[in-house]
């Protein structure tokens, strides 16, 4: 296995899972022809139990081997997002000390859904839903 694989699978433990074209814009995007590389790596990664595969998204959907989301997860598209705001914050400028849903307390106490140094440290929550502006203030509030 090259670095680059073991890349790819640490990503996938840090992130949860993510779509080939995450997986290409992170680790492929250099080559000649990313997305066919991209494919035969996770094949092979995939057939060697590396790593694991939903075919139930478009494009396909991968996971670390000892996951245990659901292929079928209706948080799936708020894993993908996350990876998405990291992949354009990646864009302008690299990021350090990233941590996905870290955990600081028991529940009610502030939950991002990122953490990181970018420029400076950062606090981000990804919301793929519409909050009320009270609900949206108590998020504030904790962070405050």
């Amino acid at each position: 296995m090259n670095q680059r694989d073991k890349a790819i699978i640490n990503d996938l433990r840090q992130f949860r899972m993510m779509s080939r074209n995450q997986i290409v814009e992170l680790h492929f995007k250099h080559l000649k022809n990313p997305i066919n590389s991209c494919n035969s790596v996770l094949k092979r990664l995939t057939r060697d139990n590396f790593i694991k595969c939903s075919t139930l998204h478009s494009p396909y959907v991968y996971f670390n081997s000892d996951c245990n989301i659901k292929p079928d997860s209706t948080k799936i598209p708020h894993f993908l997002e996350l990876v998405d705001t990291v992949i354009e914050m990646k864009a302008h400028r690299e990021t350090k000390n990233l941590m996905i849903e870290p955990k600081y307390g028991d529940k009610g106490t502030i939950e991002p859904d990122i953490f990181a140094i970018w420029f400076n440290p950062i606090f981000i929550e990804v919301q793929r839903n519409v909050y009320t502006k009270e609900v949206m203030q108590k998020k504030i509030d904790l962070y405050e």
